[in-house]
């Protein structure tokens, strides 16, 4: 496969051209020109350890095509921050001005297919899933690209038959997209901004509701006290004004 062929500069997305000096000062410590040195050991190579054998094959094959990818770089929260996500290989390939994500994945449930989704509607990333099962619903509400490859070991096809069928993947999106490692950093670093904004929202937000329960707490609190001491007062006089009673 030749990468010099596909090779090019793709325009970087309007939805990414807020100048630097207008983000946070979290997207000044991961700029596009940082994320390779805060990412380093994340970046695609030989000796990059994966999950199973179909990630083992996903990489070979994105290693061969010579595209530069990471591995998992960084966990991102979806719609809240109990329901996070981290990518498989995040790629230098860009189709329609956004960095491809490729996904190795198994059954996909709506819950993980909304995951995918906010890859693309919160962070810009254009995502592709690879299932070894076909797809059980309108997939395309939440990704991309949905492709059936079954997983070589498991269904009995052997690893050389999936490594032959995610070659032909590779190839055709990569005949279909544009290399663009500067994009690629510059999403990357703004959709670790993004999260962390988002992070440092949903802690805010805790704290709220944790002081919002202390307050109904004490509240509740100070009802049992005043309840136990109207009942006190009734039992030693139950003849007591209400001014009494309030005194009491």
């Amino acid at each position: 496969m030749n990468t010099e062929t596909n090779a090019g500069n793709e325009g970087i997305s309007p939805h990414f051209s807020v100048p630097v000096k207008d983000l946070s000062p979290v997207f000044r410590t991961y700029g596009e020109s940082k994320v390779v040195g805060a990412c380093k050991d994340k970046i695609l190579r030989a000796n990059t350890k994966v999950a199973n054998s179909s990630e083992q094959i996903m990489k070979d094959s994105l290693l061969l095509s010579g595209i530069t990818a990471y591995y998992e770089p960084h966990t991102f929260i979806a719609s809240n921050l109990f329901n996070a996500y981290l990518p498989d290989f995040v790629t230098s390939m860009t189709i329609d001005g956004k960095p491809v994500i490729i996904e190795r994945h198994g059954k996909c449930s709506e819950g993980e297919l909304k995951k995918f989704n906010d890859m693309r509607k919160l962070y810009g990333f254009y995502m592709v899933v690879i299932s070894s099962k076909p797809a059980q619903m309108d997939v395309h509400r939440y990704v991309d690209e949905y492709w059936f490859i079954e997983n070589g070991s498991v269904h009995g096809k052997g690893e050389k038959k999936e490594q032959m069928e995610i070659d032909e993947f590779v190839e055709d999106i990569f005949m279909r997209s544009k290399l663009n490692s500067e994009l690629l950093n510059r999403t990357l670093a703004i959709a670790i901004d993004i999260d962390s904004e988002k992070r440092a929202e949903a802690k805010a937000k805790k704290i709220e509701e944790k002081e919002k329960q202390k307050q109904k707490k004490a509240k509740g609190e100070i009802a049992r006290s005043q309840g136990e001491r109207l009942k006190e007062v009734l039992r030693t006089d139950q003849h007591a004004t209400v001014s009494e009673i309030r005194a009491a």
